[in-house]
């Protein structure tokens, strides 16, 4: 009778009113209803938010057709659901949390999404000023030893294909070498930057950029435009592509906003640090479209990206049921990547990153 009377009950409050005073009041018996009917065969841990109870309930705590019954409507009904989970409640779990990071909350769209599914979702920021991008994958990376600066020059160069360690060596020290060199020295250097350097497929990539500030979707203040069609810039010679490389790879690394991130940015980030990274887009609540599928990759890190302002940020998640004291996770390899993860993306994106 009692299983019964549960159900009868979640179901009134579900569709029974409309009146969300109600709804919520009403919800505070039936969490300590849950609560004694779970008592012994669940994780008996409660998460306390406010002045209320919250209970971590088993998906499938059983094979009971009524306990079924039951989580089917806490898990799928929206009104449970939003008496549920408190609009701030990031900020609440990050206090049993043994963590150094400061944990806040994602769009509702996103908070819902993956609360059907069993996991919490948290953002949180590693700075703006336009290398909130980068910051974001050395923070999501957890990598120690390199800075914005350096990594902006890492991607730079290959994003101009300057991958080769001698076209490196030549495009830092380029002007001088030819300063006081013979004619023979420098024909020597341009053979070797012709047999190692793809100036066709960096000149491509430059229209593509010129056609994006000609469009009005190009927000740094330097003009792509203006170095392929060689108007004077800073007294710089750049009537070759070499040149032009030189100086686009020049401003590329500038940290700060000379130069936004973007999905060029985030290509040749993943391509430079073997990585995929994931994009959880906030205005839509579904993933970002993926560029490339990389199933070789090291890890798998969660991004945020707010296209109102072009920020990002990183995204955190954990099973409801988890240990409270256990961090978010933002970085997998594609065996640890959940596998709601994987489908969500396949069913946003088309793109399959089931493991090899």
């Amino acid at each position: 009778m009692q299983i019964w009377f549960i159900l009868l009950y979640v179901i009134y409050h579900c569709y029974g009113s409309d009146n969300t005073t109600k709804g919520v009041k009403s919800h505070y018996n039936l969490e300590e209803k849950v609560k004694q009917f779970y008592n012994n065969e669940t994780n008996k841990k409660v998460i306390s938010f406010s002045n209320k109870k919250i209970i971590n309930v088993k998906i499938l705590p059983s094979n009971s057709q009524s306990r079924n019954h039951l989580n089917k409507y806490l898990y799928n009904s929206k009104k449970i659901l939003e008496t549920f989970i408190s609009r701030n409640y990031c900020s609440k779990i990050s206090s049993y949390i043994k963590t150094r990071y400061n944990w806040l909350d994602v769009s509702r769209n996103w908070q819902e999404r993956l609360y059907r599914y069993g996991y919490w979702i948290c953002l949180r920021d590693t700075g703006a000023g336009g290398d909130c991008l980068y910051s974001s994958v050395i923070s999501a990376l957890d990598l120690k030893n390199i800075t914005v600066t350096d990594l902006r020059k890492k991607v730079a160069n290959n994003f101009v294909g300057f991958k080769n360690e001698k076209i490196k060596a030549i495009s830092e020290n380029y002007i001088s070498l030819f300063k006081y060199q013979k004619s023979n020295k420098e024909e020597n250097i341009i053979h070797i930057i012709e047999n190692n350097w793809d100036s066709e497929s960096f000149i491509d990539k430059l229209k593509i950029m010129s056609y994006q500030e000609l469009s009005g979707i190009w927000d740094d203040p330097w003009s792509p435009t203006n170095i392929l069609n060689n108007n004077q810039l800073e007294n710089r010679n750049i009537t070759t592509p070499f040149l032009k490389a030189i100086m686009v790879r020049d401003k590329l690394s500038i940290p700060g906003n000379v130069h936004w991130g973007t999905e060029l940015d985030i290509h040749n980030l993943e391509e430079v640090l073997n990585i995929q990274i994931l994009l959880f887009w906030k205005e839509r609540g579904v993933f970002y479209p993926i560029i490339n599928v990389n199933l070789n990759a090291d890890y798998i890190i969660l991004l945020y990206y707010d296209g109102l302002i072009q920020h990002f940020q990183v995204i955190g998640i954990k099973k409801v049921t988890s240990n409270l004291s256990e961090d978010f996770v933002s970085k997998f390899t594609s065996y640890s990547l959940p596998r709601i993860i994987r489908y969500l993306i396949k069913s946003d994106t088309k793109k399959d990153l089931k493991p090899k």
